[in-house]
């Protein structure tokens, strides 16, 4: 499936004093309602979406002129579910790129296979943004794809300014410590405060269905490089099976 883009190119530039984000994954088709009352109460600049459905893009992002989708899988009814990112603003450029190092852009069926590691990239204005939905693993745990995976990334966008966030399942707060995410601390500026314990849904999210908040990770981020500042994050639940993350985004 091909980038698709609502504009595909603008000679526009525009100049923000600051940028608000939402970032979320919205878990394909689940918690549509919920999702797009908080996008409409929130009217952010810029909204990237993980796991969302091509054809539910209008319907969550009707206020959006611009957006980018590539999807990375197909989901147990057959829809093909990717990466969203949308502005109110003109996209100057885009891109994706998978990160499990396989030729092509075949995507697998959720039921056979995880989603493909995938990473989407924007310009909007003087902003470079990135979502990513990364590569899951048992309990969390470290394991040689992720590690592969991460690394790929990194060198992707080795010497780029930009901003980088969305589901990248890599627990910052395992028992012993992740040693990806400090690897990661090194290349990047990881915004979310060091007090927010987990961006899983205490209620919403599977492993919390028969205990309330039993599964604490924080694995959604908002990273950075030196270029960007950011302020007034939250992690915002009741939204889909993850939090969404909510902040604003300024071009130092």
């Amino acid at each position: 499936h091909s980038l698709c883009l609502s504009i595909q190119r603008s000679e526009v530039i525009m100049h923000y004093m600051s940028m608000k984000l939402v970032s979320v994954n919205i878990e394909g088709r689940k918690h549509l309602n919920t999702v797009r009352a908080f996008l409409v109460q929130e009217q952010a600049d810029v909204v990237c979406l993980m796991e969302v459905a091509e054809q539910d893009l209008l319907l969550l992002l009707p206020d959006y002129m611009y957006r980018v989708w590539h999807p990375n899988f197909y989901d147990l009814d057959g829809n093909k579910n990717g990466i969203a990112i949308a502005t109110k603003e003109p996209i100057s450029d885009s891109e994706y790129f998978f990160g499990d190092g396989r030729e092509g852009g075949i995507i697998p069926r959720l039921d056979v296979e995880l989603p493909r590691p995938l990473l989407v990239k924007v310009d909007v204005g003087e902003y470079t943004i990135g979502a990513v939905h990364w590569t899951w693993t048992q309990d969390g745990a470290v394991n040689a794809k992720q590690k592969e995976g991460i690394a790929r990334l990194t060198a992707k966008l080795e010497d780029l300014e930009l901003v980088l966030c969305g589901d990248f399942n890599l627990p910052r707060n395992l028992p012993g410590g992740n040693e990806i995410y400090q690897a990661l601390t090194a290349v990047w500026k990881d915004n979310i405060p060091a007090d927010v314990l987990t961006s899983i849904d205490p209620d919403l999210h599977k492993a919390n269905k028969h205990e309330r908040g039993r599964l604490k990770w924080m694995v959604d981020y908002i990273w950075t490089t030196p270029m960007y500042k950011v302020g007034k994050v939250r992690v915002v639940s009741g939204v889909s099976d993850h939090c969404a993350v909510v902040c604003e985004i300024e071009n130092i």
